[in-house]
């Protein structure tokens, strides 16, 4: 294994200075085994290459690969020994500098950080990162002048750049241009609609613009976990290429993560799969990647993986939990709920406040016929958990079709005090209002009220729902007429089933009747866009 890492003690080659020293890290044996092999081939590789004057490329590669390796590890001062070291062999390679500014500036040495861009830049003047860089440096020190010529420049010639665009959003901001400020910052928007910090940005120009209702907008795609909000990408192939060099488990499980939270599953599946092979006894890498493999379809190796977090979490732990629920899921998937029931009560037995796991069977056991358990799980979620508004539908939809309206009532009361703007939940108590037999429940002036009240969009639910109240009403023309465009953009759609439903909906009402069953067992909220008739 690894020995003392130390510049070649030959003479300097000719035209070059002394080489510096860098030694192995002291914790060398706490880091991943894949990260010390990694380590192991770089320090070979450097040590095989002759020291001669005809060399001093390789040489020069040689030393960066190090320096990336300690970079990308975080032993920065021995990252910066080994740049030093790849800039004395060959002064031409920009990627060196580059790397010395990105830890300068990770250290807060500004002045340094715009050193070595400008450099960088100078050797790679078709290379938008540096520049993109010294904007970036400009804009923190408040020389809003000099990151304005910055961004503009790469724009006359990269004017889809995501560094420049944001960093020219921002100058105008601080320029008091609001209005200007909008054009590039939407041009991101649209390319990158998950990037929090666009998201942020177009809010303040809205807010500068006195236009609260967009600024709200704008914050309201903001997703309140932290976890879930995700990074501007910037096209900066020099950290793609650092960020290439990272074994580690724990940094590949980061990058992982966010490429999941970005839609990018392949890519997460690929840095979850060489987390793994970092860390081999891992059970949260196993688990992520298990998760990962489910979500691009590979089935047969997300159960392997998800198996083998089983094995490795522990009887009784949070790991195993998770990895029971996900192999539940996995199950569904894959068309056997009988398997997925028994891992998912696995996980409940250990946790029986585990939320993912009393929604998938809560969805298993509705399928299946089996209300009363299904409205458990469902109600267990809701006592847990406010976050679940369709799991706060289901649970009063399933309370309707039991014939319990007066609990379904209340439910439906307190969800919508909770998630008054909730359309689907609002829709069903509208229908149980206008269709129930129970005098406390009943109550057609609030059930037209409610619906014209408020600007629902016109979809079959909402078709569906203002025929029940219309019908409810004695007004059968209209019931007929708003059945009628419900049946219509049903024709031909999957499932069949809401089809027949709606046309047996539409002969009670030609034949003067109300309907009395407001919501069926296995209907569905629909939301293809009809019109009013």
């Amino acid at each position: 294994m690894l020995v003392l890492v130390v510049a070649c003690s030959q003479p300097p080659l000719p035209g070059q200075g002394e080489l510096a020293e860098v030694h192995p890290p002291q914790d060398l044996q706490t880091l991943d085994l894949a990260v010390r092999e990694q380590l192991d081939e770089l320090w070979q590789h450097l040590q095989a290459i002759p020291y001669e004057a005809g060399n001093r490329a390789e040489l020069a590669g040689a030393w960066g690969a190090l320096g990336q390796w300690c970079h990308v590890y975080k032993y920065d001062q021995s990252a910066v020994t080994c740049y030093e070291n790849a800039r004395l062999l060959d002064p031409t390679e920009p990627r060196w500098p580059y790397y010395l500014g990105l830890l300068a500036e990770d250290g807060s040495d500004l002045e340094r950080a715009a050193e070595m861009y400008g450099v960088a830049a100078a050797l790679a003047p078709d290379e938008v990162a540096p520049r993109v860089r010294l904007g970036d440096l400009a804009l923190l020190q408040q020389d809003v002048e000099r990151a304005s010529a910055v961004y503009s420049e790469i724009l006359d010639s990269h004017p889809e750049d995501p560094g420049a665009l944001y960093g020219i959003g921002q100058v105008r901001l601080m320029e008091g241009n609001a209005q200007a400020a909008l054009e590039p910052l939407e041009a991101l928007a649209q390319s990158q609609p998950k990037a929090v910090q666009v998201r942020y940005a177009l809010a303040l120009a809205w807010r500068q613009l006195g236009d609260e209702q967009h600024a709200a907008d704008q914050l309201g795609r903001v997703p309140s976990d932290n976890f879930l909000q995700v990074p501007l990408t910037l096209d900066d192939p020099w950290e793609a290429e650092l960020q290439a060099c990272d074994r580690g488990g724990r940094t590949l499980c980061r990058r992982g993560v966010a490429a999941s939270r970005r839609g990018h599953a392949v890519q997460a599946a690929e840095l979850f799969g060489r987390a793994v092979r970092a860390d081999p006894v891992g059970a949260e890498k196993r688990l992520n990647y298990g998760i990962s493999l489910r979500e691009i379809g590979r089935w047969q190796e997300s159960a392997e993986q998800l198996e083998e977090a089983v094995r490795l979490a522990g009887e009784g732990s949070e790991m195993q939990v998770r990895a029971e629920t996900q192999l539940g899921l996995l199950r569904i998937d894959q068309g056997r709920p009988r398997d997925a029931v028994l891992h998912l009560e696995t996980a409940l037995a250990i946790d029986p406040g585990d939320v993912a796991a009393h929604l998938a069977l809560g969805r298993i056991l509705h399928r299946r016929g089996r209300l009363d358990e299904a409205l458990a799980h469902y109600g267990a979620v809701r006592d847990i958990d406010r976050a679940y508004p369709e799991t706060r539908f289901w649970y009063s939809a399933v309370l309707i079709v039991l014939g319990r309206r007066a609990e379904a009532f209340e439910a439906l009361h307190e969800d919508l005090r909770i998630l008054d703007d909730d359309v689907k939940l609002r829709l069903l108590l509208i229908r149980l209002l206008s269709t129930a037999e129970e005098a406390a429940v009943r109550d057609l002036a609030r059930a037209r009220q409610l619906l014209d009240g408020e600007d629902l969009p016109h979809d079959v639910m909402f078709g569906e729902t203002a025929a029940m109240v219309a019908a409810g009403e004695g007004r059968f023309d209209k019931a007929v007429a708003w059945q009628r465009v419900a049946v219509t953009a049903l024709v031909g759609q999957r499932p069949r089933e809401a089809e027949h439903r709606a046309r047996r909906r539409l002969v009670l009402y030609q034949q003067g009747s109300p309907c009395r069953q407001c919501w069926e067992d296995r209907e569905t909220p629909l939301d293809a866009l009809v019109s009013a008739p």
